[in-house]
């Protein structure tokens, strides 16, 4: 049986492998090194997204070093 963490392991491995099968690239976070991608919101902007596809500002502990 997996633990919580080799599960999301897991999951963020097939996830990132999918988005490279697509054509997706990925990236990490420069300052927790999380696996992100970017995306284009509406208005135009590149907003980095977690392997869960939830802006990673939200989950990020070091999200306030980016906030203008």
């Amino acid at each position: 049986m997996l633990t919580g963490n080799e599960e999301r392991e897991n999951l963020k491995k097939t996830v990132m492998e999918k988005f490279a099968a697509m054509g997706i690239d990925n990236d990490h976070c420069r300052s927790c090194g999380e696996p992100i991608i970017f995306l284009k919101t509406t208005r135009g902007k590149w907003q980095p997204v977690d392997f869960y596809l939830e802006s990673h500002f939200a989950n990020c502990p070091n999200a306030k070093e980016y906030r203008r």
